[in-house]
């Protein structure tokens, strides 16, 4: 595990992935609004545990600093 990725890596591979589930899934043209708003945060809320169940190493972190 010494490949290093970037936060723009990590960020390119989460809206890769989140795009595709959008894309798989599909709103049936009969739903009520309040079915969409529930599917919508029921999607959200897979996608914060999805996140949270990954581990970004600390060399992920930028490479600057701020200073004031």
């Amino acid at each position: 595990m010494g490949e290093r990725i970037t936060r723009r890596g990590w960020m390119a591979a989460v809206s890769r992935s989140t795009a595709a589930i959008a894309g798989a899934q599909e709103a049936g043209a009969g739903d009520s609004p309040e079915e969409l708003l529930k599917q919508a945060k029921d999607q959200l809320q897979k996608g914060f545990e999805s996140l949270h169940k990954v581990k970004i190493p600390a060399g992920t972190e930028p490479a600057f600093a701020f200073r004031a």
